[in-house]
């Protein structure tokens, strides 16, 4: 959170309205508590993003996103060379849905939904604008009353008019620009049966924008209002402004005392290897008679996936964090390795001289049934020490003693090998898993959940 963001506490508030059948229901909606943005993103502030190589780095981008900017050669917004447009203190506009989702990513933010977006531009008094009932005239916002737009309409700073103006105190949230907002498009409300922070999400390209434009008539002020567009338009109708979702800490269980056991790879934790070179290091696949090496900088130009999953870990306790890297089976379709049925797949991670390199074999089928993965990024950072850099396999559907660190190669074979820390941690020579318990908050329903055997994500 910084000075530009205002906190907006846990409301029940209209949502709605029925001045437009794409506005109905009219529902009281339950929101958590969050931070928004007090103004729309500058271009000052989105060339932070361009500089640090953000149209570069796949790390920041869904996968839609990804494929839009590398198919098109995207590489900053449409308008950003255009001096009517790309003044430093104005909103930043000629982005897609997908450059402003990439953006919010990059600063650890999120694209707000629409009910968060209403919210802060009305408050709880139900009112018809953000500055009140008073009918929107041009001394209140940039917009084209009767829809008589002109031609060479020009971009506001956010502050300009001084009326406009939230409860909250958030500017510029009528007319100027639309802002793009989380939610997938929808005819209405009707799907909303829980009323408690609302997000329609699917896998339609249309997403939902708000607050109307300097091409937009009266009736697009309003803080209800919505539109909705191509998540591909890079027109200069459009901004956004980020929220910071936050948990209501009292309402989560406290973490239960575990007794802390030995880490599987202590050796690399403590004892990395020496004069450790990324850039001469390889990934070696080995397949049958044939031997495949990979650089990382060739790895990281492979499909890239970002995923939210539980880690199961050897101390029996889980964590939710946000994984990027490479499904195995898009690694095997880059290298056009089409396995037998029956395989299995052995890791070995880096070792140093004199010590331990460790190895553990699963199934193969497991393995590629579970959207097991090469990872090299967690919570949109490169994997550290600890978590294994400068790769690590995973299959989710696994503890994680079966997740080697320190990845040096994987290998597909015909049999199933005992690795040296599976002796220990309770596999038998068929690579089954006893059970074994394990503890991990759930946060959807506050409350801790007890089981044995594999974990499952949910």
């Amino acid at each position: 959170m910084n000075a530009n963001m205002v906190h907006i506490k846990p409301k029940t508030f209209m949502m709605g309205s029925d001045k437009s059948i794409d506005e109905l229901p009219l529902r009281e909606v339950t929101l958590s508590q969050y931070y928004i943005d007090i103004a729309p993103v500058t271009n000052k502030e989105f060339a932070k993003f361009i500089e640090a190589g953000g149209y570069q780095n796949r790390i920041f981008w869904c996968d839609n996103g990804w494929e839009f900017v590398q198919t098109n050669k995207i590489t900053q917004p449409c308008y950003w060379k255009d001096k009517k447009w790309n003044q430093s203190g104005y909103p930043v506009t000629g982005i897609s849905w997908y450059e402003a989702k990439a953006y919010a990513t990059f600063v650890g933010k999120e694209l707000p939904s629409e009910a968060q977006w209403e919210y802060a531009a009305k408050g709880n008094d139900n009112r018809l604008y953000p500055w009140g009932d008073e009918e929107a005239d041009n001394t209140l916002a940039n917009f084209a009353p009767g829809c008589m737009a002109s031609l060479d309409r020009t971009p506001t700073k956010s502050i300009h008019y001084k009326k406009n103006i939230s409860p909250f105190g958030c500017v510029d949230m009528a007319g100027n620009f639309f802002e793009w907002c989380l939610d997938s498009a929808s005819d209405n409300y009707s799907w909303d049966d829980m009323r408690e922070d609302p997000l329609y999400k699917n896998d339609s390209h249309i997403k939902i924008a708000r607050g109307g434009s300097g091409l937009h008539d009266e009736d697009y002020m309003r803080c209800s209002a919505r539109d909705s567009y191509m998540a591909t338009i890079r027109d200069n109708m459009f901004t956004f402004r980020c929220v910071i979702n936050l948990k209501d800490k009292s309402k989560i269980a406290p973490t239960p005392r575990i007794e802390k056991k030995p880490s599987s790879l202590l050796y690399y934790q403590e004892k990395p290897p020496k004069d450790f070179d990324v850039q001469n290091w390889k990934l070696v696949i080995l397949h049958g008679t044939k031997r495949y090496e990979l650089g990382y900088d060739e790895i990281m130009k492979l499909p890239q996936t970002t995923i939210s999953r539980r880690m199961m870990c050897v101390c029996n306790w889980s964590i939710r964090r946000t994984w990027s890297g490479t499904y195995l089976k898009d690694l095997f379709k880059y290298l056009d390795i089409d396995p037998e049925k029956g395989m299995y797949l052995k890791q070995l991670s880096i070792g140093n001289e004199g010590e331990i390199s460790y190895d553990s074999t699963m199934r193969l089928d497991h393995a590629l049934e579970n959207d097991s993965m090469i990872l090299h990024s967690v919570d949109g950072k490169p994997l550290p020490l600890e978590q294994g850099f400068p790769l690590r396999f995973y299959n989710f559907a696994l503890l994680a003693y079966k997740s080697v660190k320190g990845l040096q190669s994987l290998e597909i074979i015909d049999r199933y090998e005992l690795g040296f820390w599976e002796k220990k941690a309770g596999y038998d020579i068929d690579g089954i898993i006893r059970k074994k318990k394990f503890y991990f908050v759930d946060l959807n329903t506050r409350q801790f959940v007890a089981d044995e055997g594999e974990v499952k994500d949910f």
